[in-house]
């Protein structure tokens, strides 16, 4: 009866602070069995690794980012979610693009609806605020033509929507669709 009065406090208390929602829902899930291509950390509820690392999260420690636990994902679990496809003109030419939808990445790892941060492998970052997640159909690109985008070709992972304009993106939305993309902070 104790523990039953110590858990409805616990719980009420959450509540009271917006966080019921976060930790009924809060889950570890596997790590990935092959290498991790992407993290998702910051306001989340899923995780399946610790902290940062400074000695062995180069790249993270170059970059000033920390945390405490996050999502990774390796190229399985990516592929893993279910896959959408575009079909636009960019820099690299006319071409299927195609990979899980943004959103379907943040449900994973349980963000909370707000605004993200997106960090490529060069330190160049972009924002995405929650209308602008509503908005359009972001998706994280794995695959053109069927072939992975590899590092030094906008991958590992590739961020893009339908441009408005059609088949062509403006100058502006290609400034949005950053490529190599390894890291995303939900703030």
């Amino acid at each position: 009866m104790f523990r039953t009065c110590q858990v409805l406090k616990l719980t009420a208390a959450l509540a009271l602070c917006g966080f019921a929602s976060i930790a009924a829902t809060a889950e570890e899930k596997p790590f990935p069995k092959g290498s991790a291509v992407l993290t998702v950390a910051g306001k989340t509820a899923n995780w399946n690794r610790g902290a940062m690392a400074p000695d062995r999260d180069n790249l993270l420690k170059q970059r000033d980012i920390k945390f405490e636990r996050a999502m990774a994902f390796d190229w399985d679990m990516l592929s893993g979610l279910p896959q959408h496809e575009l079909k636009v003109v960019t820099p690299v030419g006319e071409g299927a693009y195609k990979g899980p939808l943004l959103t379907d990445v943040l449900k994973e790892s349980g963000a909370q609806d707000g605004k993200i941060r997106l960090v490529s492998l060069d330190g160049s970052a972009t924002e995405l605020d929650s209308k602008e997640l509503k908005d359009e159909n972001w998706v994280l690109t794995l695959s053109v033509d069927g072939k992975p985008v590899g590092i030094g070709d906008y991958g590992p992972v590739w961020l893009m929507h339908k441009p408005a304009s059609g088949a062509t993106p403006s100058k502006e939305e290609m400034e949005r669709w950053i490529w190599s993309v390894f890291y995303i902070e939900v703030l």
